[in-house]
């Protein structure tokens, strides 16, 4: 008999679920869609892995949301200001970086990724 987090974990890895949480994420961190792996590939892999193995990402472990918010501060302002201060660079743009006009790992559209 499944565990509810049996449940959760097998819900989870299911490719129209995973699209809408690689799809939540890219909009959320503005990040290239060609950041993300395969759907199904990932998700073949993903239902193989005990989720009860990851730590959670909460509480003490991350100093109660301090080491995340540092980790958001970083992914939002620091990294977007190295690249500005990069020559030839601007900061990433929903495509992709810019490299001389042109975009560096460009792709599809998100909904045409994420289907």
């Amino acid at each position: 008999r499944a565990t509810s987090l049996e449940k959760k974990q097998r819900a989870l890895c299911e490719e129209k679920e995973m699209a809408n949480t690689f799809r939540s994420v890219h909009r959320k961190r503005n990040l290239p869609p060609g950041d993300f792996p395969e759907i199904k590939k990932f998700c073949s892999i993903a239902k193989e892995l005990d989720f009860t193995d990851f730590p959670r990402v909460d509480g003490s472990r991350l100093k109660n949301g301090k080491l995340v918010e540092a980790l958001e501060r970083a992914m939002s302002e620091d990294i977007p200001r190295l690249l500005e201060s990069l020559p030839g660079l601007t900061a990433p743009g929903a495509a992709g970086i810019m490299v001389s006009n042109q975009v560096a790992g460009a792709v599809a559209e998100p909904d045409q990724v994420y289907k």
